[in-house]
């Protein structure tokens, strides 16, 4: 990874944050200079993640993404109406929900060990147009992932819709993540 990464990691308008040992430049330019291969996306998922993505709420309505690409044999949309138009495409996912929807959508980002440290990245961009929806986004690592993450979410929302979102980060220690949201 060049240096040249962090510029793109960082975007132009970075901010100091609270925690500014974790999100300092000079952090992430220290990520920058590890050699990262590319996560292979073609990788199992243990049965103790597939337990813990296993929500009853959200079952018909997941969407899951292994170490960045999208996972077909993981994910299941058969409960998914109409109203919601999902495409994903090279770890780029969009999601158009046209007059909101009365269950959960669950978004799951694992993170599994491959043979050497490695990086994956993707985008999320969320469309809600009208009516309120709920979103679930589950961010979980595999003990012995040595991966970093690079997540990019865009949210936009119509002039009468609502949406509730729940992010949440179950990765092992050697796991990092960087997600950052733009509404």
């Amino acid at each position: 990874m060049e240096a040249v990464a962090l510029d793109e990691l960082l975007g132009s308008s970075a901010r100091e944050r609270e925690e500014s040992w974790r999100y300092s430049k000079a952090a992430l330019r220290a990520l920058t200079q590890q050699r990262f291969a590319a996560a292979g996306s073609d990788l199992a998922l243990p049965a103790s993640i597939l337990e813990r993505i296993d929500l009853p709420r959200t079952r018909g309505r997941r969407i899951v993404f292994v170490n960045g690409l999208y996972a077909e044999r993981y994910s299941d949309v058969s409960a998914i109406t109409s109203d919601v138009a999902i495409r994903h495409d090279s770890g780029r996912l969009t999601v158009v929900i046209a007059s909101g929807c009365a269950e959960p959508l669950q978004l799951v980002y694992a993170s599994v060990p491959a043979a050497a440290t490695s990086l994956w990245q993707t985008a999320t961009t969320i469309n809600v147009q009208s009516g309120h929806a709920e979103l679930i986004e589950q961010h979980i690592g595999a003990d012995g992932a040595e991966v970093l993450g690079v997540h990019d979410v865009q949210v936009t929302l119509g002039p009468q819709a609502e949406l509730d979102a729940i992010c949440w980060s179950d990765l092992a220690d050697t796991v990092s993540l960087l997600r950052r949201e733009i509404l």
